[in-house]
């Protein structure tokens, strides 16, 4: 059995380039800002509308990351405490 979770994304018959885009885009985010696209509450359209900018993945998630003045995983556990606990 798998430990992955399915994307929020799948069956939105999203084009196969979008998915992979926003797929990426959510690997991103969840490791950079400890949130995904749909976390921070986009929807069909949004996804669609910002693939259209035709940004890379990394370039879209840094502008997100700026427009909405989020802070990221470096910024708010600067040592790395959280992924060094001892987790049962």
């Amino acid at each position: 059995m798998s430990d992955q979770k399915a994307s929020p994304w799948e069956g939105l018959n999203l084009p196969r380039a979008c998915l992979a885009w926003v797929k990426e885009v959510d690997r991103i985010m969840l490791d950079e800002l400890c949130i995904s696209l749909s976390d921070a509450g986009a929807d069909r359209a949004d996804v669609l509308r910002y693939w259209k900018f035709d940004e890379s993945p990394a370039d879209f998630v840094d502008w997100f990351g700026e427009k909405y003045d989020l802070i990221t995983r470096e910024q708010w556990d600067p040592f790395g405490i959280v992924s060094r606990a001892i987790r049962p």
